[in-house]
């Protein structure tokens, strides 16, 4: 399980890299995951939202969006989000280029990916699938 630093640095990683971003589509496998609202009320209310802040309360991520909206995560056990370009070859999500989102096999669990306005993309990895999102 990601301890308090672990998430703490997540965050502090997040605002570096999606801050300011707008969320364009969105993609998952694993619609357990997202605990509310359904995933089809969640995709019409999460497109074209903007990400205001991104803050970190005990070990749940809290990320502020346009129009008062809140999307928080929690990692639970096996959980971490990456920040990068994947595509979808074969039914698998593949990174793109060569680096850490393509070395790590613990980044190969791809369970939702959003698709954010610069063209990259935010996703969460979870082997055992306990991680939750609500909005």
């Amino acid at each position: 399980m990601p301890e308090l630093p672990e998430v703490e640095t997540t965050v502090i990683g997040l605002k570096k890299k999606v801050l300011t971003r707008t969320f364009l589509a969105l993609w998952t496998d694993t619609p357990k995951i997202i605990r509310r609202p359904s995933l089809s009320v969640l995709q019409k209310q999460l497109i074209g939202k903007k990400i205001i802040d991104i803050q970190r309360r005990a070990k749940n991520i809290f990320i502020f969006l346009s129009q008062d909206f809140i999307l928080l995560v929690h990692l639970k056990m096996t959980g971490h989000l990456l920040v990068g370009k994947w595509k979808l070859q074969k039914n698998k999500w593949v990174a793109e280029g060569k680096g850490e989102l393509s070395q790590d096999p613990m980044n190969g669990f791809l369970r939702i990916i959003f698709t954010l306005d610069n063209g990259s993309q935010l996703a969460l990895s979870d082997l055992r699938k306990f991680a939750k999102i609500e909005l």
